[in-house]
Order: structure tokens, then C-alpha cells, then sequence
């Protein structure tokens, strides 16, 4: 019977640096898949929201809410953002569009709690140590991570006639990590684009515009077009953002939507 010769050490060596490889590849995988599944919670509370949002709108029937319809007589797109306009502060969008806060809140007997119940993820509860809900301030306390705007728009009669309709477009703007206490005015930044492009530039201010983030056309008060940035690139003085889709229309300025998540179409779904 033949002898069979023991391992060398450099098979040993080749056999741990093989296993390293291996290992650091498995490793690897925790921090993407830590970063996918912290997206897909983000992703799953933003669909939640805006199901709710859209909800809440119909039963309210924001749409025709008299201080809704009163301000979309006067200007073609309206922001029912009363987290901003009633509890903020904050004036118009871009200073163009009209900021209100809709007649169902203002008429509740505690409009800051009827803000909260009605323009916030309800999952959003916060639990004292013992693992009950805290409701120290008289009231079931909610982190208010994820909120909600709306951004309602008149749509015309047809395209010859510009009177008003019974149709009016309704988008859902999630907001995430967004103050509920102290709130500050949007920036807004002078911009070039032209209707149909997929790009416009901007002054050297728009450092404080990111990847993934929105951006909204306040060129006019008829304007209220969301766009998601993907990408910019900075040239001298200026600075070229490229967005997910083509322009509505031309544009002269933007604001930047800070804390907006998403942004979600839900149609004109009229109600009688």
C-alpha cells in the first residue's frame, strides 16, 4: 500500500484565501440586502399612504371642499397641504401656487389633531416601554414619519374652453421625515427647459437638488408639474438636471420639494 503524502502548506494557503474570497463575497450581501429591504419598507409605507391619502379624499371629497373649490376658481392648480399652510405657516408654493388648508380641518374643534388623523400614516404609533400606545398628550401620539400633501388640479372643459369642470386631477405627495412642528419655505431656483425635453438647467443653487429627489415646475400658477431627478451635472455657473420624464411645459423656475418620497397620480375620479 502506497503512502498518501500529507497536505503542503501552500494548499493550505490557497485553500483559506479561497475561502476569504467566498466569505467576503457573503458578507457582502448583508449591506445591500440591508439597504433593498429598508427601500422596500419605504417603498410598501409610500403605497400605504397614498392608498389612505386617496381615501381620505374621496371621503372628504376634497375635490369640492369649499375652500378647495373656492381657490381652484381663482387658480388653475391649488396644494392642500395644511401641515404646511395651517400648522407652518407657509405661503404659496413658489410663491404662485395657492397653499391651503381644506374647510374639514379648519371647521374640527381641534384642527392640529384633525391634521395629524387625517394627513398622516395612522401605522405610525409611538409605544411607551411597557409596548402600550402613548397617549400622554391625550391622545393615541404618532411619529408622523410618513405625511402626506395634495396636489389638485382644474382641468378644463375641453381644450378650446378654459371654464371650469367637475374633473379635477388629484396627486398624492408622500412626504417622509418631513417636520410637522417647525417648517420652512421650500427653495425655489430660476431654470431654463423646453416642453417635450427631458433636462433643464438651473443656477449654481442647485447643489441642494439630489439624485432620486422631486422637483416641482412653479413657473406659473398653472404649472404644479412633479418631476424626479436622476441625475445633474454641474458646468461653471450652472447646472443641467436630467429628470425621469419630459417636460410638460416650458419652464422658467423650480422648487425644490425637499422630503417628498413620492409622488402618485390618482386620476381625476370624479365625484357628484
Amino acid at each position: 500500500m502506497t503512502r498518501r503524502p500529507a497536505v503542503t502548506l501552500m494548499e493550505v494557503l490557497i485553500a483559506m484565501f479561497i475561502m476569504a474570497i467566498g466569505m467576503m463575497a457573503l458578507l457582502a450581501l448583508f449591506p445591500v440586502g440591508a439597504v433593498s429591504m429598508a427601500q422596500a419598507l419605504k417603498d410598501d409605507r409610500c403605497a400605504s399612504a397614498a392608498a389612505i391619502a386617496e381615501n381620505v379624499a374621496i371621503i372628504q371629497d376634497i375635490r369640492h371642499d369649499a375652500t378647495v373649490s373656492s381657490s381652484l376658481l381663482a387658480s388653475q392648480v391649488v396644494c392642500v397641504d395644511p401641515y404646511g399652510q395651517l400648522i407652518g405657516g407657509l405661503g404659496a408654493l413658489g410663491g404662485v401656487i395657492p397653499r391651503v388648508t381644506p374647510a374639514f380641518i379648519t371647521n374640527d374643534k381641534n384642527p392640529t389633531y384633525a391634521v395629524d388623523r387625517w394627513f398622516s400614516l395612522p401605522d405610525g404609533i409611538n409605544f411607551t416601554d411597557d409596548a402600550i400606545p402613548d397617549t400622554t398628550s391625550g391622545f393615541v401620539d404618532r411619529d408622523r414619519r410618513y405625511t402626506y400633501a395634495y396636489m389638485l388640479r382644474q382641468i378644463p372643459t375641453s381644450a378650446f374652453v378654459l371654464a371650469p369642470s367637475n374633473l379635477v386631477q388629484l396627486y398624492v405627495v408622500v412626504y417622509n421625515g418631513r417636520p410637522t412642528s417647525v417648517l420652512s419655505l421650500e427653495s425655489s431656483l430660476g431654470a431654463t427647459g423646453t416642453a417635450g425635453s427631458n433636462s433643464i438647467v438651473v443656477n449654481s443653487g442647485a447643489t441642494t437638488i439630489r439624485r432620486g429627489g422631486w422637483i416641482l415646475d412653479t413657473s406659473s400658477a398653472a404649472a404644479g408639474f412633479f418631476y424626479r431627478v436622476t441625475n445633474l451635472t454641474e458646468s461653471g455657473s450652472t447646472t443641467t438636471v436630467e429628470l425621469q420624464s419630459n417636460l410638460m411645459a416650458n419652464v422658467t423656475q423650480v422648487t425644490i420639494m425637499d422630503d417628498v418620497a413620492e409622488v402618485f397620480d390618482k386620476g381625476t375620479s370624479w365625484q357628484p
